[in-house]
């Protein structure tokens, strides 16, 4: 997550400096109403809890913490937007979002003798896809063409498809195979969200935007000894038009 934070710096220095060569420029705008396109290249992953299973399920835990990690995601939506004020306004939308986790590699012991038809390492991906609908408050500061502009919302999400993508690392090739999954995970989820980046004007009509965001799920997504919560942080990209 560290990329994250230098991200932020980033656009809190660019931030800055717009305010300093943009302070005559005038906040008026036409119209109340946005709409935008965003796309987020997101982390993904997991934080594991014992639902009752006991010490098994706590060692289970333990295993899968040291054998799982983070996975590669996205956010992408159309979005409406509703100005209150020059500060302050509201913004709702439908995203389609990858959430999940991965394992990490690790080695396969194969029979003696026998290499080439055993693969060397294995790693496994666990993709969680999701029809979501975020409501979130937002905040603009500033009278330049670059504002800061600051979020809090929530994002409620419908499970529509779950895969799991296998790759086998054998001496002299590696295989890929994707396929849908039918765990009972839970349908529905609810996750908080927040995010800080800029907002820059390129004309009275058109905005972008580049916000660093942190998402994190509120329900389990599975009834069993172990369950889990997902979250996410990725770097939201944006385009927006007023009307």
């Amino acid at each position: 997550m560290k990329y994250l934070f230098a991200v932020l710096l980033a656009l809190t220095v660019g931030f800055l400096w717009a305010q300093t060569e943009n302070t005559e420029t005038s906040l008026a705008e036409p119209g109340k109403f946005q709409v935008g396109i965003t796309f987020s290249p997101d982390l993904g992953y997991r934080i594991l809890s014992n639902n009752g299973g006991g010490q098994s399920a706590a060692w289970l835990i333990d295993a899968r913490n040291e054998e799982e990690t983070f996975k590669p995601g996205f956010t992408a939506g159309l979005n409406l937007c509703f100005r209150i004020n020059n500060y302050l306004g509201l913004e709702t939308g439908v995203h389609y979002a990858s959430r999940g986790y991965q394992t990490k590699k690790y080695d396969v012991i194969g029979e003696p003798g026998l290499a080439a038809e055993y693969p060397e390492q294995m790693k496994f991906r666990y993709n969680l896809f999701y029809v979501e609908m975020p409501l979130r408050a937002n905040v603009t500061i500033g009278q330049g063409k670059v504002r800061f502009i600051g979020s809090l919302g929530i994002i409620a999400g419908l499970l529509t498809q779950q895969t799991q993508v296998d790759w086998l690392y054998y001496p002299d090739r590696t295989e890929r195979d994707a396929f849908n999954t039918d765990i009972d995970y839970n349908q529905l989820q609810l996750s908080p969200s927040a995010s800080a980046g800029i907002d820059c004007r390129l004309s009275k009509r058109i905005n972008l935007r580049v916000e660093p965001v942190v998402r994190y799920g509120m329900l389990d997504i599975i009834d069993a000894p172990v369950t889990g919560t997902l979250y996410s942080a990725g770097v939201s990209m944006g385009c927006y038009v007023r009307l």
